[in-house]
């Protein structure tokens, strides 16, 4: 007797179950020649025999007929895109037998099977039909089957796959990439009279960090939570993303300035390049600024450009003499 045709398949969804599916098969009837696929050493010398009898194959190819109710299928399953059908090699799942009562010879021709499988992921079938002597049918084609779940209703979205349609690999992006949340920039900028960085007449003033205040807007953002929903185009698949935007205070040592600015302390050099205005006020900034091991060398040096610091940073009191500052004595 030749080996059967594959079986005829089916996978529905179980009202109420969320972490299985019932899968349904039936006996094809029908004939085809086809080469032939062993997956089995003993497969390999059963189909060898066939493949020598001219009466049961041709041209390489050996005849697969179903004119009477197959006695069981073959499951095999991966988490793994196949490459070919050698990939299921070693990966039976379950043995499903049409025998639905033991103590009778009757065959049902037909099986259905409640079968895990974890939601949200990919498997790969195939299945056999098995003949009355246990011969094999060359193998269906393959299904990739994912039980897909969103907490709560749970179904399977059943595709055909083809060999070398998904690579082994996993290819990942990451996801700032594809997706960036950021407040636009009046949400972040300080509100200075919601902050009281300033009182009434204009004065600064120092809050404390608890009482600055982002947005410029009506409604601010922070402090507020917000969701997120990412739906997938190709699968309706839905990601909820929960988002709160918070502020962190960072203390600062420094008083002298709001902001937490403090200027550099200014040398001889800068205050005499950047000076303006009356000689004099430049005059005694340059002596408060003297250092103690350096300040002769300063002074002297300032000494001997003062005939010409009037002309070249502002104007000189006409009463001082040439050599002095804005009218006063000389160093």
């Amino acid at each position: 007797m030749p080996p059967p045709y594959y079986p005829q398949s089916h996978i529905e969804q179980i009202k109420g179950v969320t972490k299985a599916m019932l899968f349904s098969f039936d006996t094809q009837v029908g004939e085809t020649y086809e080469v032939p696929l062993s997956l089995t050493d003993k497969e390999e010398e059963s189909n060898t025999q066939l493949l020598a009898d001219e009466t049961r194959s041709i041209d390489g190819e050996i005849l697969y007929r179903s004119t009477e109710a197959m006695s069981g299928v073959q499951v095999y399953r991966t988490d793994v895109p196949p490459e070919s059908y050698e990939d299921f090699k070693g990966n039976l799942f379950r043995t499903l037998s049409t025998d639905a009562d033991l103590a009778s010879d009757l065959t049902a021709g037909a099986v259905a099977k409640i079968l895990k499988q974890r939601t949200n992921e990919k498997f790969y079938y195939m299945f056999r039909a098995l003949g009355p002597h246990g011969e094999t049918s060359n193998p269906s084609p393959v299904y990739q089957v994912e039980l897909y779940s969103d907490g709560g209703l749970a179904y399977p979205i059943t595709r055909l796959y083809e060999f070398g349609q998904e690579s082994s690999k996993t290819t990942t992006k990451t996801m700032k990439n594809l997706l960036r949340i950021t407040p636009r920039i009046t949400q972040a900028l300080i509100n200075e009279q919601a902050s009281g960085l300033f009182d009434e007449s204009g004065n600064v003033q120092t809050p404390s960090l608890n009482d600055i205040v982002l947005g410029l807007e009506d409604e601010v953002l922070f402090g507020k939570k917000f969701k997120i929903r990412i739906t997938s185009k190709n699968t309706g698949k839905k990601m909820d993303l929960n988002v709160t935007f918070t502020t962190e205070a960072v203390q600062n040592d420094s008083v002298s300035d709001p902001t937490g600015y403090v200027p550099p302390t200014p040398t001889v050099d800068d205050l005499v390049a950047g000076a303006t205005g009356d000689a004099a006020i430049l005059k005694e900034n340059v002596i408060s600024n003297l250092t103690e091991g350096s300040g002769e060398a300063e002074t002297k040096q300032f000494e001997q450009m003062g005939a010409s610091a009037p002309t070249e940073l502002g104007s000189a009191d006409s009463s001082g003499g040439s050599d002095t500052f804005g009218g006063g004595s000389g160093y």
